[in-house]
């Protein structure tokens, strides 16, 4: 049952206007978000590229196997002073820092950005106290020479993402923050490839995990990083279009208006508004366009470093597998002469012992025999630094390891 004030005549007309009028906003409404999913702008597709099937230096080396690389590269060396020197550098380094900042900063703008999406409402009030001029004659002599004003309410805005440029500036922040962490993964992999030169330079092992070239573009941080940077460019070229196209909202505000604190409560000091808006740019004097080719270009420009960065990454392994390969076969050969060496020099001996060649013949044999261990130890280093470069070129040393 309704109470009996309801079924007045004039309320009732009242109430089955505004009834009417929420009705048909609401099918507006529904309208509206029926078409939402939409947004302008080229989707993005992670470009194809292609590689090789192997690497030439693999094909060469019996020691290069096209199996996935060890995540923790530097555990091959099976040096626990070097593995303790990683933990402290990955926990001190200021470079790592800082990286590890902007990512918190790119997800911060991601919120700010997905924000975007939801309504805002506002809250407010204000108090003001005003004296009317006498001067103005249309103002009847009864009226109050000052008067206050209590005010308080809410009101809110809710832009309607018809077009999608809120979900690609999402998109677009989204790109940013896994821009940031394989930034961060890039300034790891480097911090983890400097080995202090005053350390003994420990073994390597005998076979190394290269993996394909294909695998590549998901191993090396730099890569990924380009990548997501271009994903990223490619959503705001639709941030930028959706410009061309009208904006619509909804906004509503409620509070309570009156020039007596005592009166402020009531229910006749009540005032509210909700309606739709729409608002579309006629003359921009080509701004928008230009900001639309703007963001073309600058897509276009990464697209063109991203397909640098494949070319340089597969330069980079290919050269360290080559210089690896070449001086392991030197190491080999070094390490032949390093023995046949002490052979000679055991045979001098020998032969001096017995009086059959005098001592110079001795010193001889073992100043070739130290040369060669000196030209084998500096082959050792080589081959330990040039596997280093070959894991960094290689983007390894940041991926989590597997159960």
């Amino acid at each position: 049952m309704f109470p009996s004030y309801l079924l007045q005549k004039p309320i009732r007309h009242s109430l089955i206007s505004r009834l009417k009028t929420a009705y048909t906003q609401l099918v507006v409404c529904s309208v509206m978000f029926l078409v939402i999913g939409c947004a302008v702008g080229p989707d993005y597709r992670t470009p194809k590229v292609s590689a090789p099937e192997s690497w030439s230096a693999s094909q060469q080396n019996e020691t290069i196997n096209s199996a996935d690389p060890v995540v923790h590269w530097w555990k091959t060396f099976n040096d626990p002073l070097l593995d303790s020197l990683i933990i402290r550098a990955m926990k001190s380094n200021l470079d790592l820092r800082v990286a590890e900042a902007r990512i918190r900063e790119a997800r911060f703008l991601n919120s700010a950005v997905s924000a975007e999406l939801w309504p805002e409402v506002n809250t407010s009030a204000l108090y003001s106290r005003s004296r009317r001029s006498l001067g103005i004659s249309t103002i009847p002599p009864s009226a109050k020479l000052k008067r206050n004003l209590y005010q308080a309410g809410f009101d809110a805005i809710w832009e309607i993402d018809l077009f999608g440029w809120k979900r690609r500036a999402r998109e677009a922040a989204r790109a940013d923050v896994d821009a940031a962490v394989e930034n961060q993964r890039d300034v790891l992999i480097t911090l983890l490839a400097e080995l202090t030169k005053e350390m003994p330079i420990p073994s390597v092992s005998v076979t190394v995990s290269v993996g394909l070239p294909s695998d590549l573009l998901r191993r090396r941080p730099d890569v990924r990083r380009i990548e997501r940077e271009l994903a990223a460019a490619t959503a705001r070229i639709g941030v930028a279009t959706a410009d061309l196209f009208p904006k619509f909202s909804l906004t509503g505000d409620f509070g309570l208006q009156s020039e007596g604190w005592s009166a402020f409560s009531l229910i006749n000091s009540r005032y509210w508004s909700f309606g739709p808006t729409m608002r579309w740019p006629i003359f921009e004097a080509g701004r928008i366009r230009a900001n639309i080719h703007a963001q073309n270009a600058r897509q276009e420009q990464i697209l063109f470093n991203y397909e640098k960065s494949i070319l340089s990454a597969l330069e980079d392994v290919e050269n360290a597998l080559a210089v690896y390969t070449g001086e392991q076969v030197r190491h080999e050969n070094l390490a032949e002469a390093v023995n046949a060496n002490r052979r000679a020099v055991e045979l001098a001996s020998e032969l001096f012992t017995r009086g059959l060649a005098n001592f110079l013949y001795v010193l001889d044999a073992e100043r070739s025999l130290y040369e060669s261990e000196d030209n084998l130890a500096q082959s050792e280093h080589t081959v330990s630094l040039n596997l280093v470069s070959l894991y960094k070129a290689l983007g390894g040393g940041w991926e989590k390891e597997t159960s």
